[in-house]
């Protein structure tokens, strides 16, 4: 009897090589796998589904629980590839999990600065309804915040063919004030507003629609006469010292270069006020007798002995833009000077 089993055995033997190699070739080739992130992600739902593909109809791989931990290996839009403590990979929603920090040593792109925030310059100044004639009228006004003033006027006039004066706000405890010409008894009404310009060269006024929207304040023989009007101005029989007025705008609201400025103040009559203790910024003389000072009457002033008597001298005076630029105006006292008035 013959034994076969010999032949059967190399038949299946070199089947199941067949059906291995067969087996090999059907597999895909693996996958590169892609580095790691070196970050890690938190389950902070119940339990999450773990997917094969970033897919929420793919195929759930596994599962994790709430505080499960798995390091990160790469973000496919709103899904993270990651691998559990075992081993495992899947795909897992960005929501259902969070996302740890960087780890140390690398490298965070700092933030940029927030956007630095520019505080806007406020005007604070109650409107002045009734000025007292023949005084000297204080108007005072709050600025803040304090550093951002750069340079503060009030801008004035009586009549509306007049250009427009400007007098400097000083600092006067915690705002700011400054004193305004005397108007005449025949003066009828004085047009104002408040004008600032902040460091940022950027100007405001109050009214914000001045100069065409400027306040106006009536002018009365005596406080009896200002009625219910809102708000009397402060007044003074005498200025602590002389009033410098400089020409800002002419007659039409228009803001006056240096040099027609200058030439404005030559000629300057400030019509409806008082002279007396008034000085012109580019001149240092008292109006109406501008246009016949010229530069003499500084160079006097600044001795002692000019327009202003012999108490107060006025040194150089810097017109920019038509106005006094702050801090430019000079008064000094002056021991012993060969006037004998006030100044």
């Amino acid at each position: 009897m013959r034994n076969h089993s010999r032949p059967i055995f190399r038949v299946v033997t070199i089947r199941g090589w067949a059906l291995l190699l067969s087996c090999s070739l059907a597999l895909p080739a693996e996958a590169a796998v892609p580095p790691a992130d070196g970050r890690q992600v938190e389950v902070v739902v119940a339990t999450a589904n773990v997917r094969t593909a970033a897919s929420p109809t793919a195929t759930v791989a596994f599962r994790l629980t709430k505080g499960a931990v798995a390091r990160l290996i790469e973000t496919e839009g709103s899904w993270y590839l990651i691998e559990d403590a075992s081993g495992r990979r899947g795909y897992l929603f960005k929501t259902v999990v969070q996302l740890g920090p960087e780890p140390v040593g690398a490298t965070v792109e700092a933030p940029a600065p927030p956007p630095r925030e520019e505080v806007a310059l406020a005007i604070d100044h109650k409107p002045v309804g009734c000025i007292v004639a023949e005084q000297y009228p204080r108007l005072d006004a709050c600025l803040a915040p304090e550093g951002n003033v750069g340079r503060a006027y009030v801008h004035f006039r009586s009549l509306g063919t007049e250009p427009w004066y400007a007098v400097e706000l000083k600092r006067d405890g915690p705002c700011y004030s400054t004193f305004l010409p005397r108007p005449k008894r025949s003066t009828r009404e004085i047009q104002y507003y408040v004008d600032v310009i902040d460091r940022a060269m950027t100007e405001r006024q109050q009214p914000g629609d001045a100069p065409d929207g400027a306040y106006r304040a009536k002018v009365v023989s005596k406080e009896g006469d200002c009625g219910n009007l809102a708000k009397i101005a402060v007044r003074f029989a005498k200025a602590a010292g002389p009033i410098v007025v400089t020409v800002a705008r002419d007659a039409g609201g228009k803001v006056l270069g240096t040099a027609a400025a200058a030439l404005m103040e030559h000629s300057v009559v400030l019509a409806g006020f008082q002279p007396e203790g008034v000085l012109i910024g580019a001149t240092g003389a008292a109006p109406g007798a501008a246009s016949s000072a010229g530069t003499s009457t500084t160079s006097g002033a600044a001795g002692g002995g000019g327009a202003g008597g012999g108490g107060i001298g006025i040194g150089t005076i810097a017109v920019v833009g038509g106005v006094v630029a702050a801090g430019a105006i000079a008064l000094a006292a002056k021991g012993g000077g060969g006037g004998g008035g006030g100044g």
